[in-house]
């Protein structure tokens, strides 16, 4: 069998799950279903490589929860392999049996509740990323924790939002650029409050780094059209401004 009949046959395959549902709906399905299965084949190496037997993996329960708390620690979810696979079988199973889309929603909706262990701020990202996921954007990795791709994610949102405040607000030399960057990347790493944010200066420091002409006609630009704003005012909304990204661990401006 040549490539193109291999692709020809797989297609076919395809359509046969497809069934039913709208083609253009088919891929919020499948690729769903995908990427439950991808989760199922990175626990089982992880527990492996953890020391535990097949015998041991398939009894893995909720019930057992000092074992289900590490593995949550370390993968950033956790599956009992026994519900996974039967999940991951239902939902193919619903598909090719050709069902109403309600019954497939339905299915959709169990595979999400997989991350109910995640916390508020990592479901987020874990919905963009499962969008991502759909969209084609994401290549998988063999490896790669779901937890490391949820840090990964956290951490380049992160970083582009400090770009944002660097590219608005900062000097262009790019001296002044790495430094503006390197100390906003420290204070949201860093246990900061309204008593210790200019400790040692650091705070000033930041402010230092503003320009205050891109400062000026930033804020102009978020007010009515030929508005001007006083120096005095500008150096206030900076400080604010500045204040509020650092305690919120970053903001989009």
């Amino acid at each position: 069998m040549n490539k193109q009949q291999l692709a020809a046959k797989i297609w076919e395959s395809a359509n046969q799950m497809r069934s039913k549902i709208e083609a253009n709906e088919y891929k919020d399905y499948i690729l769903g279903f995908i990427f439950y299965k991808y989760l199922s084949d990175q626990l089982i190496p992880f527990t492996k490589s953890q020391g535990m037997s097949p015998a041991e993996i398939a009894l893995l329960s909720e019930d057992d929860t000092e074992t289900a708390n590490y593995i949550k620690k370390e993968l950033g979810y956790f599956i009992a392999h026994d519900y996974m696979n039967s999940r991951f079988d239902k939902h193919l199973k619903t598909m090719q049996q050709g069902v109403d889309n309600n019954a497939i929603k339905q299915a959709v909706n169990e595979l999400h509740k997989s991350f109910a262990t995640l916390t508020q701020e990592e479901q987020k990202t874990a919905n963009v990323f499962l969008n991502d996921v759909q969209r084609g954007d994401v290549r998988l990795n063999d490896g790669k924790t779901f937890r490391q791709y949820i840090s990964e994610y956290q951490t380049n949102a992160k970083h582009a939002q400090i770009a944002q405040v660097v590219n608005l607000l900062g000097k262009t030399g790019e001296e002044e650029v790495t430094a503006f960057t390197q100390k906003l990347n420290h204070m949201l790493n860093t246990e900061v409050t309204e008593a210790n944010i200019n400790e040692f200066g650091r705070f000033d420091e930041i402010k230092n780094c503003v320009d205050k002409l891109k400062a000026k006609t930033y804020f102009e630009g978020k007010k009515l059209e030929g508005e001007r704003i006083t120096a005095f005012k500008v150096n206030m909304k900076t400080d604010k401004l500045l204040q509020v990204f650092i305690f919120h661990g970053g903001v989009d401006l």
